[in-house]
């Protein structure tokens, strides 16, 4: 049984229990994920810290952990930031030393999946230099649905009818559901160009097509541009938007939708007519002509690599086993030695 034919159960034939039971299994499932998880990380985790490894190489005395992140280039994003500070924001105590180790953007992208959404919000928001608030706590004896967390996570449904409206509710109108939290980003006023980050899943595309339809609404004279990646994405807000702006013809026709190659493409055309595009046979041909210079180089590289690869492998193994028990390796940046340019793999 999925979702969809629970809550039809539901609506046609007052099947509370069935979707109850469906539900709390989902819960249970997740739960139990969640918990073999954890302590598969634990595990993994005083394994190696149980496994001393020391490298040195003769004549040269090793910097100590300390040295060595004193000595790194790039300051991490929350050095700044106390303990106290972070654990108030809602970071969990176990977190904490991965936290404090993020050094760029993706690195908080990947610690996401492990923190609390209040977390995770006031550290994108301390990674680009704002203040986050301060989270809210509850009274004692207060009703704990009343919290402002809780109403970002559950609804509370008093009445059968109530539910019956949320039921009814057309499936796709959810697919453009702006929650309470977001709205501010929806109407702020920016004195430039804004950002908005978050892990995947947290609703940047919904807050983009409901700040979009704020600001056709809010200039209706104006024309809007609302861009992404390809064509298919690009199909997908227009039907978003669609559903947003249904009934508000004069809204909607000041808003266009394309993707960002469609738009370079378009303003092009409007400067310097309709351009000359390269087919296949160029592109084939360009490539050739390309690739006859670096064929030396190629050939260097690949007698680098079948004598060292696994040496490299092991390198690189001994290398991270060797860091603080409070690293965290996210990536490995390799960089090309025998090429006229350098590439990340």
């Amino acid at each position: 049984m999925c979702i969809r034919d629970s809550l039809q159960g539901v609506r046609e034939e007052g099947d509370i229990d069935a979707w109850l039971s469906f539900f709390l299994r989902a819960v249970k499932a997740q739960a139990e994920d969640a918990i073999g998880r954890s302590r598969k990380l634990v595990e993994i985790r005083e394994t190696v810290r149980e496994v001393p490894v020391i490298v040195a190489v003769a004549g040269e005395p090793q910097p100590t952990p300390t040295e060595a992140r004193a000595s790194a280039s790039v300051e991490p994003l929350f050095a700044k930031a106390t303990d106290e500070e972070l654990l108030s924001y809602g970071v969990p105590e176990d977190w904490l030393r991965d936290v404090r180790l993020a050094a760029d953007e993706e690195a908080l992208e990947a610690l996401a999946e492990h923190l609390p959404a209040e977390a995770t919000e006031a550290l994108w928001e301390l990674a680009t230099g704002g203040t986050p608030v301060m989270p809210v706590h509850a009274a004692e004896g207060a009703d704990p649905f009343a919290h402002p967390d809780a109403q970002r996570r559950f609804l509370l449904v008093e009445t059968e009818e109530e539910l019956q409206r949320a039921l009814d509710y057309p499936w796709e109108r959810w697919m453009v559901f702006l929650h309470p939290a977001q709205r501010e980003l929806v109407s702020k006023s920016f004195n430039g160009p804004a950002r908005v980050a978050g892990s995947a899943g947290t609703g940047k595309t919904v807050v983009a097509i409901h700040r979009t339809a704020h600001l056709a609404r809010e200039h209706p004279d104006a024309r809007l541009l609302l861009t992404t990646f390809n064509d298919a994405l690009a199909a997908a807000l227009r039907f978003k938007l669609d559903l947003l702006l249904d009934g508000e013809t004069a809204v909607r026709d000041g808003i266009t939708v394309q993707a960002i190659d469609d738009v370079a493409l378009q303003v092009y055309r409007e400067a310097f007519g309709e351009p000359t595009l390269a087919g296949p046979d160029v592109i084939t041909e360009l490539v050739l002509d390309a690739k006859i210079p670096l064929d030396k180089y190629a050939r260097s590289i690949q007698e680098e690599l079948n004598v060292k690869t696994l040496e490299l492998v092991a390198d690189a193994v001994v290398h991270m086993a060797s860091l603080p028990l409070d690293a965290n390796v996210l990536f490995m940046t390799v960089m090309a030695t025998k090429m006229p340019f350098v590439g990340r793999g």
